[in-house]
């Protein structure tokens, strides 16, 4: 075993579904875990065949991202963890933007804070532009000529859906303050439902870009993650339970089919009956 390929990805694998199961179930409490489980390994298990480092990179952003905003030693700890992720795949480095869109994103009227946002809007171009040169200078040669892309259909259902939650949302706070007693919800939890509903709104703009862009799906990977907790929560909601469902197993069931009559992460080691 030691002295064959296979102990490598067998820890590879351990990494990866470690890392991506344990945030899954550590938010049990605020998700529907069967739904997100199912999520999972419909679609992205299979990705973890092919893009083997990239994953393990989006593995670790995608639970160290608990620590954002919860501390200044909480913001370290995902900095480090960024950091060992950016020697798995370079890529990685754009995790940083879910911290820095944390401060923009959640409200604080301290005068440092509004400080830091000024700095930062400031500097994003220039920020930007170096990010950009630097994964062109890393993966420049092998995808940078890769510009005719495709619009996937399945993002703007993913759109699509998430405005008729909104106007569902609507409708059920509407219905709830003409109660006696409307059900409160403390500010942590609305702030955190906000900004994962945000990276993941973040990770569908970006992916759209393979209109044009064939590998831009690569970058937006590291935030489209996150609607293993945006769907898997609305699934767990009385008013947006069973429409939840329903896009889940629809869409995710056709994400499995779909990839397997076209073996595009190569998941059949052999030709499929149909072919």
């Amino acid at each position: 075993l030691t002295a064959s390929p296979a102990c490598v990805f067998l820890v590879i694998a351990f990494i990866t579904n470690y890392f991506i199961i344990r945030r899954l179930f550590e938010e049990k409490e605020h998700i529907s875990l069967p739904v997100a489980i199912f999520m999972y390994f419909s679609q992205y298990y299979f990705m973890t065949l092919n893009t083997i480092r990239q994953w393990i990179a989006l593995a670790i952003v995608f639970y160290f991202s608990k620590y954002i905003g919860e501390s200044r030693k909480g913001n370290i700890k995902y900095c480090i963890a960024v950091a060992v992720a950016v020697t798995m795949h370079y890529s990685a480095i754009v995790a940083l933007a879910c911290l820095v869109g944390y401060y923009l994103l959640v409200k604080s009227k301290k005068v440092s804070t509004v400080l830091t946002k000024l700095l930062i809007i400031a500097a994003s171009p220039v920020v930007g532009i170096w990010l950009y040169n630097q994964l062109f200078d890393a993966y420049g040669v092998t995808y940078g000529t890769q510009t005719e892309g495709d619009l996937s259909w399945i993002n703007v259902a993913r759109i699509l859906f998430l405005l008729a939650l909104f106007i569902l949302k609507n409708s059920a706070a509407a219905n709830n303050r003409d109660k006696l007693a409307p059900v409160t919800i403390s500010d942590q939890k609305v702030s955190t439902e906000r900004y994962q509903m945000l990276l993941y709104i973040a990770g569908i703009a970006i992916t759209l870009l393979t209109a044009v862009y064939s590998y831009a799906d690569r970058a937006g990977q590291y935030f489209i993650l996150f609607e293993l907790l945006v769907l898997p929560r609305y699934a767990k909601e009385k008013w947006s339970k069973q429409l939840t469902i329903i896009f889940v197993i629809a869409i995710f069931s056709y994400f499995r089919i779909m990839s397997f009559i076209s073996n595009g992460y190569e998941e059949l080691p052999y030709l499929p009956f149909w072919e």
